[in-house]
């Protein structure tokens, strides 16, 4: 049987190994991460993933990592630029930055989007052996002929195999240095490589951030969606 298949519409997500890493964990363990610390645990008891809600999310307001979030921005700029094939007119703010840490295989994030902002990113400070991996997923796949058909019940499947065309989830392996840049929008959520229950040998451990996109100073604000640059914002 002779066809053709066109996939349409994907989601894109960037990734790049940072040749500074080990520059970069050395001055983050040894001079920043002391600075940043938060409670493990909440007053419910539940483990604390990240420190956004209990900690201080502006990691990149540090001058000592200033160098460091440039870095990243240049990534998301050619994101925007050579991924998307957007014009070249944006800048980034860098609007939070927290750390994403975890001891044990079951200490992981749910599913959940950043809704406040455009762009996300990931940067895999510490990864120990098994560490839980990120995960991407779609409530709504577009080519899910009938509702639940994609489903991820493996007794009352209707799939033979999962594909491409098919998959709700697509795994990403943390690796030190990596950077993993995405939409805002995107849902994602950890899970453990190994479903027994272990301690890793030592921290899983990673900044996490979000960006909005805003006009260069010098551009025309002609754009009737979008963001202006920040020097026009007032606060009252």
């Amino acid at each position: 049987m002779k066809y053709d298949v066109t996939t349409m519409f994907p989601l894109s997500v960037y990734s790049a190994m940072i040749e500074e890493h080990k520059q970069w964990k050395e001055v983050f363990m040894n001079d920043v991460y002391g600075d940043y610390q938060y409670d493990r645990y909440d007053s419910d008891g539940a483990y604390n993933v990240v420190s956004e809600h209990c900690g201080r999310p502006v990691i990149h307001c540090d001058e000592r990592m200033a160098e460091f979030f440039k870095l990243i921005s240049n990534h998301i700029k050619n994101y925007c630029t050579s991924t998307l094939g957007m014009k070249d007119i944006f800048e980034v703010c860098m609007v939070k930055s927290w750390i994403s840490r975890s001891q044990e295989n079951d200490e992981n994030l749910p599913v959940h989007v950043h809704s406040a902002t455009h762009i996300s990113f990931v940067y895999y400070m510490n990864v120990p052996v098994d560490s839980n991996v990120l995960v991407f997923t779609v409530k709504n796949h577009q080519n899910e002929v009938f509702q639940g058909v994609f489903g991820d019940d493996e007794i009352n499947t209707w799939m033979n195999e999962y594909t491409l065309h098919s998959t709700p989830h697509y795994q990403i392996t943390p690796e030190e240095g990596k950077l993993v840049i995405f939409p805002s929008s995107a849902a994602h959520f950890t899970v453990p490589v190994n479903q027994t229950p272990q301690n890793f040998q030592s921290e899983r451990l990673a900044i996490s951030g979000d960006c909005i996109l805003v006009l260069k100073e010098d551009e025309p604000m002609k754009y009737p969606m979008g963001y202006t640059n920040p020097k026009n914002w007032c606060v009252y």
